[in-house]
This record gives C-alpha cells, sequence and structure tokens, in this order.
C-alpha cells in the first residue's frame, strides 16, 4: 500500500470525522446512559458513520450525475 496514499485518506477521514469536536455533543447526549449503553452507543454510531461514508465513496459519482 502506498503511504502517501494511506496518509491522505487518514487524515480526510480524521478531518470529516471530527472526533474532538464530537466527544462534547455524545457526553451530552449520552449523560444519563451507563456505561454499557454509552459503548453500545458510541459503537453504533461508529458503524453508522462508517456505512454513511463507505455509501458516499461507491456511490457519490453516480449520485452527483444524476
Amino acid at each position: 500500500m502506498n503511504a502517501r496514499l494511506f496518509g491522505e485518506f487518514f487524515v480526510t477521514l480524521l478531518v470529516i470525522m471530527d472526533p474532538p469536536g464530537s466527544i462534547p455533543v455524545f457526553l451530552s447526549l449520552t449523560g444519563g446512559q451507563s456505561r454499557r449503553g454509552r459503548r453500545r452507543s458510541a459503537d453504533l454510531a461508529v458503524a453508522t458513520a462508517f456505512v454513511v461514508i463507505v455509501a458516499f465513496a461507491l456511490f457519490s459519482q453516480q449520485v452527483l450525475e444524476y
């Protein structure tokens, strides 16, 4: 794998996801949940974000052409 391509991809993904900016929102939304509930919410958020990003990566050209 090309290290430069991986680096560009990783930086772009970090900018899109903005983990430090998401922490306060996540904590405010899950403040009343148990530790297990917060963990489940975090897992679900990561999975959902992954699916959305992959879907846009695969189908963005078709959407733009439409």
